[in-house]
């Protein structure tokens, strides 16, 4: 790539971020980014808003910043020297000795990058980059910057970020009047829908998700990997989303899609994974060896997936409440399991080495042979990992059964999302 040509592309995209359009607060302390000596990476799936966040930093910036979209297509020829063409871009912008913050998207599509970012850590220049590939990123950066960064799993809008999308309070659930409860419970429905991706809720039009989902298969993974069975890698992916919170079998999934190697099957997995399309997890046992080797549920990236990728007989509210649940989990906390006895407990929070919290999550209890179901396994997990804490979320249902006093509660979604863990 020619200096000169880098020059200009850096120029231009200078202009990307005096475009205004409404910013909505996520739920990532901005400020005490650029305070961090370390490099913060933003990782997550394409569109959930990585760049809006990076346009964000450069309006609390104090001092001088130069942004970079590696995404542009006019870096696909750039070269390892063009890496020192950059520093003497900044200098000819800034000065020599100017101090600068680099704003770097989706990095991992540059050859080199990991130890480019070594490089500037060691000068000192402070450095916020964002990603797409989750294994790509997590690899290199404990190869090359270990204790060095600070990596960000950015998700698309939580359901707390949507409703500030529509300037609804969402403060004090505790206190919300019937009409202000009747309001949520609208957004919760609509938001199981729709999802989080801003571009699909500023348009209203759910279709530019499953465009969302097309682009990330042929640009984070065919193109990537060299995928040639391409139909096969789609149904794959829309059997998973249609069926996310069920338990899966590679054998099974083997037998469903054509595809007759079960080590492909684990291949595209991985990869869907890596682009953050679609998360597994594993049944909680004492043993590591039990755990790696059981089935694992499947959840969707984002709840959009499920409307407009997925294929339904019917409108399955239970499904998408449960992937919902499982995202939100994802962004709280750092070990999230499942378990399979007798009974079945949705979810298992892990931290520190100790399960502190079982999570049954139901439409309705209002069929007692379901209350009875639910009831069963969720203690019955608790039994077995002297869990002390369990809940129970509903649609809409608060406290109205007689479960006996065995730390079990039950709380409506709404209220469980809107209050911080």
């Amino acid at each position: 790539m020619l200096k000169s040509v880098l020059r200009q592309t850096i120029i231009d995209q200078q202009k990307i971020l005096d475009f205004q359009q409404q910013y909505v607060p996520r739920d990532i302390p901005l400020e005490s980014l650029l305070q961090s000596e370390e490099i913060i990476v933003l990782s997550g799936i394409r569109r959930c808003g990585k760049s809006t966040i990076l346009t964000r930093l450069s309006k609390i910036i104090d001092g001088n910043f130069l942004y970079i979209n590696f995404d542009d297509i006019r870096f696909s020829d750039f070269k390892h020297e063009n890496f020192q063409h950059i520093y003497e871009i900044m200098g000819e912008l800034f000065g020599s000795d100017a101090h600068v913050i680099l704003l770097l998207d989706e990095i991992q599509n540059i050859p080199g990058w990991e130890r480019w970012l070594n490089n500037l850590h060691t000068f000192k220049i402070k450095t916020v980059v964002t990603g797409s590939n989750a294994s790509v990123l997590s690899s290199e950066l404990s190869t090359y910057l270990t204790e060095r960064h600070k990596t960000i799993r950015v998700h698309p809008f939580s359901f707390r970020e949507y409703l500030r999308y529509y300037s609804i309070s969402c403060e004090n659930p505790e206190f919300f009047s019937s009409t202000q409860k009747g309001e949520i419970i609208y957004y919760l429905r609509k938001y199981l829908e729709e999802g989080g991706f801003p571009a699909v809720i500023r348009s209203g039009d759910i279709t530019l998700s499953e465009q969302h989902l097309t682009d990330i298969i042929y640009r984070d993974i065919v193109s990537r990997f060299g995928i040639r069975e391409i139909k096969e890698l789609k149904d794959l992916t829309v059997y998973l989303i249609s069926n996310a919170g069920r338990m899966m079998s590679y054998k099974t999934l083997a037998e469903i899609t054509g595809l007759k190697s079960v080590s492909t099957i684990k291949n595209y997995l991985d990869y869907l994974e890596q682009a953050f399309l679609l998360f597994r997890i594993a049944p909680l046992h004492y043993s590591l060896k039990a755990t790696s080797r059981a089935s694992h549920k499947i959840y969707a990236g984002d709840l959009s997936f499920i409307q407009s990728a997925g294929f339904h007989l019917t409108e399955d509210l239970g499904q998408r409440i449960e992937n919902l649940i499982f995202l939100e989990l994802l962004r709280r906390y750092q070990e999230v399991y499942f378990y399979s006895g007798s009974g079945e407990c949705d979810f298992l929070v892990k931290r520190n080495q100790v399960v502190d919290e079982a999570i049954q999550v139901s439409y309705s209890l209002s069929d007692k042979k379901n209350l009875d179901r639910e009831v069963k396994g969720l203690v019955e997990a608790m039994e077995k990992f002297k869990v002390k804490k369990g809940l129970i979320l509903t649609f809409e249902d608060e406290a109205l059964f007689d479960i006996q006093d065995n730390g079990i509660s039950v709380v409506p979604i709404w209220k469980w999302l809107l209050t911080a863990p």
